[in-house]
C-alpha cells in the first residue's frame, strides 16, 4: 500500500528539506511548491495574523506506507523546525505512457 505524504514547512527550511528527501532511498521523487497557510495557529507572527495568511513550502510524495515513520524521523532529525505533515491513502498509481512516446 502507498500513501501520499504531505510535508508543510516554513519557507526558510526548503533547502534543508529538499536535501534531506533527496538522500532517502524510500523517496523516489516529490513535488514542491509555495503555498499560504490560513488559520488561527498560535505560531503566526503579528504581521501574519493581520494578513490572515502565512507563507509555507509544501512537499508531496507517494511512498510505501511502511516508509513513513523512517522518512518523518529523518526529516525531524535533519530539518526539524516549523512544520506539519499528513497522509492520504493512495488507492491507485501509475504512469501515463512510456518515455519516448
Amino acid at each position: 500500500m502507498h500513501t501520499m505524504l504531505v510535508l508543510n514547512v516554513a519557507p526558510e527550511l526548503e533547502e534543508e528539506l529538499v536535501d534531506c528527501l533527496l538522500e532517502l532511498p524510500e523517496v523516489e521523487g516529490f513535488s514542491s511548491y509555495h503555498v499560504y497557510g490560513h488559520g488561527s495557529g498560535g505560531l503566526n507572527t503579528l504581521a501574519e495574523q493581520v494578513r490572515g495568511r502565512r507563507k509555507r513550502m509544501q512537499v508531496e510524495m507517494i511512498v510505501a506506507c511502511e516508509a513513513v515513520p523512517r522518512i518523518l524521523a529523518q526529516v525531524k532529525t535533519q530539518v526539524g523546525g516549523d512544520g506539519v505533515y499528513w497522509e492520504q491513502l493512495v488507492h491507485n498509481r501509475g504512469r501515463l505512457g512510456t518515455p519516448g512516446d
